[in-house]
């Protein structure tokens, strides 16, 4: 996920509790209240994310969480095929 707006800053979780999350986003922490659903997203993004990082919108002063399904490379199919395209193009071969 990239922003192109400098309204965005990377902030890092630091805990969850029942109704609440904690996160730092620069020298500042954050202290974001929390309904099921939000949670629900929020355990998600980390999950999929495999870290501790969330992006948040400055403005707004909320996280922008990605919880969308994550394709690792070895799982997508059209990358293994072009990976054997480039493997077969002679690359192996001595000049």
């Amino acid at each position: 996920m990239f922003f192109l707006d400098d309204r965005y800053e990377v902030g890092v979780f630091e805990s969850l509790g029942d109704h609440d999350v904690e996160i730092l986003v620069g020298n500042t922490r954050y202290t974001i209240e929390l309904d099921p659903a939000d949670k629900a997203a929020l355990e998600q993004h980390l999950i999929n994310q495999e870290n501790l990082l969330i992006p948040f919108d400055t403005q707004t002063k909320k996280m922008v969480l990605d919880v969308g399904q994550n394709y690792h490379e070895v799982d997508m199919e059209e990358l293994i095929d072009a990976a054997d395209r480039r493997w077969d193009d002679g690359e192996n071969e001595t000049p």
